[in-house]
C-alpha cells in the first residue's frame, strides 16, 4: 500500500472484526470433541485475509493483538496461554498452506 495510515487503519479494522468474531464464537455452545477447549476458529477468517493481503508478519501482529485483547476482556491467564499457542500453530499452518 502507498499510504501507511491506510494500512494501519485496515489492520485495526481487521483486528476489530477478529475480536467481534471471537466474541460471537464464545456465544456458541462448546463442540462435543475429545479435545477440551477446541473452537471453530472464526477469528482466523480475518487473519487469513491479512495473511494474503499483507503477509505473515502483519497477520502475526493482528493475531497477537486480537488474542491479547480478547483474553483481557473475556478470559484469564490460562486462556491467554492456550490462545497464544493455538494462534501460533494456526498461523503456522496457514502460512505453510499458503506456500503450497
Amino acid at each position: 500500500m502507498k499510504h501507511p495510515a491506510k494500512k494501519i487503519a485496515l489492520l485495526g479494522l481487521c483486528t476489530a472484526i477478529a475480536m467481534v468474531l471471537a466474541w460471537l464464537e464464545s456465544l456458541l455452545p462448546p463442540l462435543a470433541v475429545a479435545v477440551p477447549g477446541i473452537k471453530l476458529g472464526l477469528p482466523n477468517i480475518a487473519i487469513v485475509f491479512i495473511l494474503y493481503r499483507f503477509g505473515w508478519k502483519e497477520a502475526a501482529c493482528v493475531s497477537f493483538v486480537r488474542i491479547l485483547a480478547v483474553s483481557l476482556l473475556f478470559g484469564n491467564v490460562p486462556t491467554l496461554l492456550y490462545s497464544l499457542a493455538g494462534g501460533f500453530l494456526s498461523l503456522l499452518g496457514m502460512a505453510f498452506l499458503k506456500k503450497t
